[in-house]
């Protein structure tokens, strides 16, 4: 689908997801890269691909961007011990210390944003990891809205 800009012709699409690579949660792992400008993050999630050993490992995100330092934008979730196959973790993006929502049923739940969601310029998107690394692999999926429209978001 193009989207138009009246008098401005083609326009690039805002609006835009990204998957990560099936990963072992570890601290310190970069699974987006934003580079072009900046994005609101509209939803994301991890989702639990083969199953987690007994560590007591939680998740939280953070954001490093070319400008300035690293900081968290979620609080850590519960602990993914054990977790099955099919378990999400949602990030409810309403206030950076909110911590996201594990669901074991397969469905993920998102408050969700009220106003755009978190917004970031260029950099990555990290995992935080306490209690880790775990066995079981995770991908990460991120929707998100381009606040400029040479914005690449990119899934390591």
């Amino acid at each position: 689908m193009t989207l138009m800009s009246p008098g401005l012709g083609e326009a690039p699409s805002l609006f835009g997801f990204a998957i990560s690579s099936t990963v072992v949660l570890t601290n310190g792992t970069t699974v987006f890269t934003i580079t072009g400008g900046s994005i609101a993050i509209l939803f994301l999630r991890a989702e639990c691909i083969t199953t987690n050993d007994a560590t007591a490992a939680t998740l939280q995100y953070s954001f490093d961007g070319t400008l300035g330092g690293a900081a968290t934008f979620t609080a850590a979730s519960a602990a993914l011990t054990s977790l099955a196959a099919g378990t999400n973790v949602a990030a409810q993006l309403t206030l950076l210390t909110t911590a996201p929502i594990v669901s074991a049923t397969g469905i993920g739940v998102n408050i969700g944003p009220t106003m755009g969601g978190i917004t970031c310029s260029e950099g990555i998107i990290t995992t935080v990891i306490a209690s880790g690394p775990t066995t079981g692999t995770w991908r990460h999926v991120m929707g998100y809205m381009a606040l400029g429209p040479n914005v690449v978001v990119s899934g390591i």
